[in-house]
Order: C-alpha cells, then structure tokens, then sequence
C-alpha cells in the first residue's frame, strides 16, 4: 500500500496529490514508524514545496498532525523550507501547528528550527496568521522555557497586543494568565501590567470585557493580597476617567472581582469606587451603579446595606434620569 500512497502523493496532477495530502495522517497511522519516516516523510517535505497552494496547505497543516513517527524525525521536520511558505493560507495552516512540533523536537532543536518561523509568522502581515500562532502560544510556554519566552517571545506579544485588528487583541489577553503564570508575578509587575491595564481602556466593547476577565483571572492566579496593593489600584484609578466608557468598565470590574476577593478588599476597596460613582456625571454610569449595587447585596452584611447601599439607591430612585430611576427602585426591594 505504501508505494502506492507515494505515487499518488507524487502524482502530476495537482488534484490527486492535493487529496492524497488530505489523508496522509490517516494512512500514516496504518503504517509503521520507520515506513513513515522512508517513505512518506520525503513527500511530505517535497509537497510543502509544491507548485499548488492547495497541496501545500494539506500538507503543512498535517505534517504535524498525529503522525506517530515525528518524534523519531526532528531532522526531516526541519528540512522543511519556511521561505517555501509563500501564500497566506498556507501561512494561516503551517502557523496553526507549527509550534506542535515543539515537545517533539525538544527544546534545542525548537529554538533553533521553530523559533524564527514562529516569530516570523507572529508579526505576520494576515490577521488570520498572526491570530492562528497565537493560539499555539501555550505550547511555545512549556517548549521555549521561560528565558526565551522573555528574550525573543515577549517583545512580539508586546506589539500584538497593541495590534491593529481586535480579534488579535483579543487572543492576546486569552493569552496573558499562562504567560504570567510562566514568566513569575515579579516580571509580571514589571513588564505586563500595565498592558493589562491598558486593555480596560481600548476602543472596543469584546475588549474590554476581555480585559476585565483578564484582571480577574490574574487576581486568582496571582493571589487577591498581592492584586490588592499591585493591580487594583491601577485598575480602579479608571474611574476618574474622562471616558465614561472607561468608567462603566470599571464598574463591571468591580462586579467580576466581588466574588472572589473577599470581603475585606470589597469593603475596603470596590464597594467604596461603587458608592463613590452615585453622583458621576453621565446617567449611563449612574444607573449601572445601582445594577452594580444590586449585584452586590448579597455578599454585604445587613448592617453595610443598612447604613451604605440603601441610602444611595434611595438617592439615585430620585435621580433626574428615569432609566437611572428605574434600576434604582428595583434594586431597592433588595435591600431588605
């Protein structure tokens, strides 16, 4: 069977070879390891050179994908030309995997081979590649070790994280817990805080309630004392923003932290940014104070609601807005 796969592998018409190329993992995994590396391995390397896109797409996105002989063919894999890699979907399919390879290849071997190509496809001029690599960045955490991660990895992160195209960014923020959870929370502090709190304050809605998870997701990772004195502060300043949008971003901030900080940073910390947005400016913020508000009651003492919550939303209940009206006086029944 083997010979015959290869024929059709390496058969003149661009169609047959295309097809061919669309069930190399199936037939590989009929195959034992060493066939594969004799046999098949050779035209996998010869087709991510071919005249046709479409057989170069097929056979660089399964050129990593379940081959069972890989981990015995570090050598052929990078016999793979990336100046091959000319057109944009065979870019998008080789960036899908390409960092795949990586536990297969070893360490040495990924920053030698993998590494250019990765970095090379991260700043890509296609969002479609650039977003595809950056879903393979968990697997480039554990291959490239942390020093490599800071040295070559992260300036490019930098820059997408600051891309052009939203769906970039936002993969980007996915992204970020793993890498702090990789890079340490001291080097965290220093380089990647102040993206994060950049985030809250893009120019799109997905963003920045992406970056709102993302802040949430750091205070678990990272621990709610050490949120409190390192991330909180910079966060909630926010509400002093010009930018109202900047300032409801706040509040939903506030209302994804109360659940997991406890109620010592709530009183001390987000219940205060809260009752201090009563009097904002933009009936918009007000009225999602009193939904924020609302949220918030059932982690509250009686006696906090008593003397703090309920006199605020009797307060906005007589607001000028009747949208403002409206969320206060529902939230009142609450209120006990």
């Amino acid at each position: 069977m083997a010979p015959t796969f290869v024929r059709l592998l390496q058969d003149p018409e661009a169609e047959v070879r295309s097809a061919a190329a669309m069930k190399l993992t199936v037939f590989a995994h009929m195959l034992v390891p060493e066939m594969v590396l004799t046999q098949i391995m050779p035209c996998v390397t010869e087709m991510c050179g071919d005249q046709s896109q479409h057989v170069r797409v097929h056979a660089g996105r399964r050129c990593v994908d379940g081959v069972p002989a890989l981990h015995r063919a570090p050598c052929r894999l990078g016999s793979i030309d990336p100046s091959l890699v000319l057109t944009l979907q065979v870019r998008a399919s080789l960036a899908s995997v390409v960092m795949g390879l990586a536990p297969i290849i070893g360490r040495a071997a990924t920053n030698q081979r993998l590494l250019p190509l990765f970095l090379s496809l991260l700043n890509d001029e296609f969002p479609e590649v650039r977003l595809n690599i950056i879903g393979t960045l968990p697997s480039a955490n554990t291959s490239l070790g942390a020093d490599m991660l800071a040295t070559s990895l992260l300036p490019a992160v930098t820059e997408l994280a600051e891309d052009r195209q939203w769906r970039v960014r936002l993969a980007v923020i996915d992204y970020m817990p793993p890498l702090a959870a990789q890079l340490g929370v001291a080097f965290f502090e220093e380089k990647l805080c102040g993206m994060c709190v950049r985030w809250l304050q893009d120019c799109v809605y997905t963003i920045r309630q992406a970056a709102v998870v993302n802040v949430r997701r750091l205070t678990e990772l990272f621990g709610v004392e050490w949120a409190a004195v390192k991330l909180f502060p910079k966060v909630l300043q926010l509400r002093e923003a010009s930018n109202y949008l900047f300032r409801l971003t706040v509040l939903s901030t506030v209302s994804s932290l109360s659940t997991v900080v406890g109620r010592d940073v709530l009183y001390s910390s987000l219940l205060p940014v809260a009752l201090g947005m009563v009097t904002d400016v933009v009936p918009n913020v007000r009225f999602n104070v009193a939904k924020t508000l609302k949220l918030l009651l059932p982690l509250l003492e009686p006696g906090i609601v008593a003397a703090q919550i309920k006199p605020k939303l009797l307060e906005l209940s007589e607001d000028r807005d009747k949208d403002v009206q409206f969320f206060a006086k529902t939230a009142l029944p609450s209120c006990g």
